[in-house]
């Protein structure tokens, strides 16, 4: 969402939906996936803390693991064979499943698969969240995505959010009747995600948010992203901003010990509004300067 223009603010933001479509996808994965493997005492990294496990994850991920990617079938099967066995060691995944996907990890194959010894389900949306995993799925109707611990769902497809209703209603005196549906799957799912449909949300985003920094000398860009959110993985927004030709001096990325979305962390609220607020207040000043030094 966007704060005020010249100052632009993102959080957890799919930026380039055609790389991560791509191999690439699994490339961004993985130092989540290990981060998290890491933090449950599943991986095989000595780190001394999650941000180091994720760090070391991303050198693994974009050098050797990209390389194997790129060579598609033509990958010497022993080196995939030793490739399964380092990737099945840092994620706390079984060999034989590494080597069935073909080096390419699922996502809600890791999160059924990693702590399934335990009858838990890892969140994709915060990965540092769990719930046991039912028998019978919570709404059949819907993808096991869906059912992610974060949203905590139950048989609705609908999130209701009656303090925002409240405050929409405050502010500008309409009454709709009923709470604020913060999510609606219903509304996704009636989407057509096939064919051509699908096509249209491969997409760069970031070369336009490029090409408007570049014309507003003045605008800066400050982005979040967490080492436990699997929907937007971290490395794939770093790559997504170090690729559009964003004049990365006046661009921030924020990396926060959170999930998909730090403001419904508690522990992360301060900080995150501290971050917020620290951003206008510099570059709000920063402007008033320029403007006092052209007059």
């Amino acid at each position: 969402f966007c704060l005020k223009i010249p100052d632009d603010e993102q959080v957890s933001p799919l930026l380039n939906a055609s790389a991560s479509a791509s191999d690439l996808g699994n490339v961004f994965a993985l130092p989540t996936m290990v981060a998290t493997a890491w933090r449950f005492g599943k991986s095989s990294i000595e780190a001394s803390g999650e941000a180091e496990a994720w760090e070391i994850a991303r050198r693994f991920s974009e050098t050797e693991l990209l390389v194997a990617l790129e060579q598609g079938d033509l990958l010497d099967e022993s080196e995939k064979q030793s490739l399964a066995s380092e990737v099945a060691a840092m994620t706390g995944l079984p060999s034989d499943l590494v080597l069935q996907a073909n080096l390419r990890v699922g996502i809600q194959d890791f999160l059924e698969t990693l702590l399934a010894g335990d009858n838990l389900l890892i969140s994709r949306l915060n990965t540092a969240k769990t719930q046991s995993v039912k028998p019978i799925a919570t709404n059949t109707d819907r993808p096991a995505a869906a059912n992610d611990p974060s949203l905590g769902l139950g048989r609705s497809n609908k999130i209701l959010a009656s303090d925002i209703a409240a405050y929409l209603t405050d502010m500008t005196g309409l009454d709709q009747g009923e709470d604020y549906r913060s999510l609606n799957l219903d509304a996704n799912f009636a989407w057509d995600w096939s064919g051509a449909s699908l096509e249209l949300f491969y997409a760069d985003a970031t070369p336009r948010v490029a090409d408007f920094m570049n014309v507003k000398t003045d605008a800066r860009l400050l982005v979040f992203g967490g080492y436990r959110d699997l929907a937007t993985p971290l490395l794939a927004t770093r790559y997504a901003l170090t690729h559009a030709g964003l004049p990365q001096e006046r661009v921030e990325l924020k990396i926060l010990a959170s999930g998909h979305s730090p403001f419904d962390e508690d522990a992360l609220r301060a900080p995150f509004a501290d971050s917020i607020y620290t951003f206008i207040q510099t570059h709000t000043a920063t402007m008033a300067t320029k403007g006092e030094q052209s007059q």
